[in-house]
């Protein structure tokens, strides 16, 4: 890959094993990966008839970088106008994506936390999103990263990893 890959976090929120995600997205995309200083402040997307963030509004607030893809990170409930929630946006092909650890949490579900299988939703949902960045569209692939995943048990069945389909398609796309 030529494009590096930044990630912004949600500004006021700690987020525990960044280092860790950094690395596994660097190891599958094959590019530099960093966590900005820079922290993003939601506040501004907030949907008080819905109680969630706009998501699209989120990755639409970054500033276009040349060869950087940026993956912001938060915490909260993000939805787009068509879906009650979504796990993450990017446009295809674009600079931002946005992925929300509200849903990835066994809290959500009445379950007792995970942060095992949190840090395995996260990365899915990351290299997901990211790899519309790089024009990834969706896969019929079950296990495949790159599926559409409505719950977080379709979430869980994906691997972090692409298929054979969706890597040489990545491959191609990155020539």
């Amino acid at each position: 890959m030529k494009d590096e890959i930044s990630i912004v976090l949600q500004k006021n929120v700690k987020f525990y094993k960044i280092d860790s995600i950094k690395e596994k997205i660097s190891a599958i995309f094959n590019t530099n990966v960093s966590v900005l200083e820079e922290r993003i402040d939601i506040n501004s997307f907030y949907d008080g008839s819905r109680v969630q963030y706009n998501a699209a509004g989120i990755i639409d607030s970054r500033t276009i970088i040349k060869n950087k893809k940026c993956l912001i990170i938060v915490m909260h409930d993000i939805f787009i106008p068509i879906f009650t929630f979504v796990f993450g946006l990017a446009k295809l092909n674009g600079n931002t994506a946005v992925i929300s650890t509200h849903h990835l949490r066994n809290r959500y579900y009445g379950l007792p936390e995970n942060e095992n299988l949190l840090m395995e939703r996260i990365i899915k949902e990351a290299v997901h999103e990211i790899g519309h960045l790089f024009g990834l569209r969706h896969c019929i692939q079950y296990n495949c990263v790159m599926v559409n995943s409505t719950s977080a048990e379709e979430i869980d069945i994906k691997n972090a990893d692409f298929c054979p389909s969706c890597s040489t398609i990545l491959e191609s796309l990155s020539n």
